[in-house]
């Protein structure tokens, strides 16, 4: 702390780093669940074009080539207030006949500091041509459904600009 005392350098937890991961649509070990693959994560650029690796050949299978294919993206509740359960189901209707049809699912929530609302992330079928619509959260674990949007993962920041500057 006296090192970065000119630097006006401030302690932090593991609750906050997690948070500015979230925030910053960064995927860990939620969203690194052994169900997701470097593309869902938008890690293309570090799968190689030109050299052979372990795993290569599982790629080009036909589930992990769809345009549909499951995507990282951000999740705010319309009302800016309400938390959102990690684990719980993103659905279209809210009222569907059961079993309903789940599209996706939170893997990581927060309290954004930067925007005072609460922000998640999430796997969700379709992902990147999702962002703009409204979606449902059902967590009946919590016996919740709240209505939400879908946002870009790069909720804080997302050009880069603060980080580079």
């Amino acid at each position: 702390m006296e090192i970065g005392k000119e630097f006006n350098i401030q302690p932090y937890g593991t609750e906050a780093l997690s948070t500015l991961r979230i925030e910053m649509g960064h995927v860990a070990g939620s969203e690194l669940d052994g169900r997701t693959i470097p593309y869902d994560n938008s890690l293309e650029g570090l799968v190689s074009k030109k050299k052979d690796f372990i795993g290569k050949r599982s790629l080009t299978r036909e589930a992990f080539t769809t345009n549909d294919r499951q995507k990282v993206v951000g999740v705010v509740p319309l009302d800016k207030k309400t938390s959102i359960p990690e684990g719980s189901h993103l659905v279209k209707d809210a009222k569907a006949a059961l079993p309903n049809p789940k599209l996706g699912y939170i893997s990581a929530s927060c309290w954004s500091v930067e925007y005072d609302n609460p922000f998640s992330l999430a796997i969700l079928k379709d992902g990147k041509n999702m962002i703009g619509k409204k979606l449902f959260v059902m967590s009946p674990l919590k016996n919740k459904i709240i209505p939400v949007e879908i946002v870009s993962s790069h909720y804080v920041d997302p050009k880069g600009e603060r980080v580079r500057s």
